[in-house]
């Protein structure tokens, strides 16, 4: 668990010194801070489903055999990443490397944008960015992880209106991880939380939980027919999400209610959106509290950026100086009291386990 709090801490730092740095400095913050997280990253070699994506890479064929198979070309068979592997593939074993690129290529799309919309406080979000579980996400799930980076792209398109450029970004994003074709609807959601939309949504999750196993079962045949296959034993898995985690995805829906009436006066279009956000999330999180918590929470994960990008800006509107201060330093320790308990057992539990910069240097040779 070292390697974790080490990476944990430089990136909260240099995100810190990149809010209070000079401006002509504060890119270089957030370039050591993509590094760092990119070399914790890239050196693992073992945790969660990492196996299978080192598997995957020794066993990929380079990009040209990769073409010729009309399968790998299928929108449902994730093509744009598994080709970008290929390629990578091509000119090196070293799964290190392929590691590492798709890291620094994820890192600097999301810490760019939680630097862009975090309020002035890219420090406090890169916390969340750790206790929300996002950055600890990218090691077992790169292919939805790059996706939701490369998501972080539509949310700019979206404020200035440039429906194309969001189109091309989530078609990109869904063929790297089908799932990322959820961010189609996002364009009807920027208008304010807790509308007649919100309500009805709610409405359906309290049906479809109240009806999960038929529901749910419904939708499988429905996307074993449109060509995407997902395994039963994923979805009910027996597992359940943790009843903590779930509170913390309720905890911006529900402040978003209560303070609604301080709050929407000076809420623009994107922290309505990013709003919405956070009551996707907390959708499937309820989903996930019922059963198949590994796939509804990978789902969850993808609008949670909304949840970490408006909880400062929460704080900001609605406490004054003295109240906002203490609220500040009891979400963090909240927030790194449930990264902890969630990552105690890091090393033991996800078999994480990783390279030394030596050796991966010594690779190379």
């Amino acid at each position: 668990m070292v390697n974790l709090l080490i990476t944990v801490a430089l990136t909260i730092l240099f995100a810190f010194l990149s809010d209070h740095d000079f401006e002509k400095r504060r890119n270089l913050w957030v370039f050591l801070a993509i590094v760092v997280y990119a070399l914790f990253m890239g050196l693992r070699s073992g945790y969660n489903d990492t196996a299978n994506y080192i598997r995957a890479f020794r066993n990929a064929d380079g990009l040209s055999v990769f073409l010729q198979n009309p399968r790998h070309l299928l929108p449902t068979s994730n093509p744009l990443f598994y080709g970008f592997q290929a390629w990578i593939r091509g000119w090196t074993d070293n799964y290190h490397i392929f590691f590492m690129i798709v890291a620094f290529f994820n890192a600097t799309l999301l810490f760019r944008f939680l630097r862009r919309y975090s309020s002035g406080h890219f420090a406090y979000a890169m916390l969340l960015f750790w206790g929300f579980g996002t950055g600890v996400f990218g090691l077992a799930a790169m292919k939805q992880i790059t996706a939701m980076a490369i998501l972080t792209l539509a949310i700019p398109a979206i404020e200035d209106r440039r429906w194309v450029r969001f189109v091309v970004i989530v078609v990109v994003a869904a063929l790297v991880h089908t799932h990322a074709i959820l961010f189609a609807v996002l364009p009807f959601f920027t208008t304010r939380p807790w509308d007649k939309k919100t309500f009805l949504i709610i409405a359906l999750t309290a049906l479809v939980i109240l009806t999960f196993n038929s529901t749910v079962s419904k939708f499988l045949e429905y996307a074993e027919a449109t060509g995407k296959s997902i395994s039963e034993e994923e979805v009910f898995d027996g597992v359940q999400m943790n009843l903590f985690r779930v509170a913390l995805f309720v905890l911006i829906p529900a402040a978003l209610l209560i303070y609604e009436r301080y709050l929407l006066p000076d809420m623009t279009r994107i922290h309505c959106l990013f709003g919405n956000m956070s009551i996707f999330a907390m959708v499937f999180a309820l989903f996930g509290r019922q059963n198949g918590a590994n796939m509804f929470g990978r789902i969850s994960t993808y609008f949670v950026l909304g949840d970490i990008c408006l909880l400062g800006w929460i704080l900001e509107k609605v406490f004054n100086e003295k109240s906002k201060d203490l609220l500040y330093v009891l979400s963090a320790a909240l927030f790194s009291v449930f990264f902890y308990v969630d990552n105690v057992d890091f090393a033991t539990s996800s078999g994480y386990s990783s390279i030394t910069i030596i050796d991966f240097l010594r690779s190379l040779i």
